[in-house]
């Protein structure tokens, strides 16, 4: 059996006043509302 790359997050970031945080992943970036906890955009796949 071989093995697979851990994929997922490699970066998890809130902005100054914790309202939203940026996740980045190997396939992209997704920003997010806190709340209400809501995808505000995102960058990749």
């Amino acid at each position: 059996m071989t093995q697979q790359p851990l994929r997922g997050v490699t970066s998890l970031r809130f902005n100054q006043d914790q309202s939203c945080f940026c996740c980045a992943m190997e396939t992209g970036v997704r920003i997010y509302n806190v709340e209400p906890l809501m995808e505000k955009g995102h960058l990749g796949s």
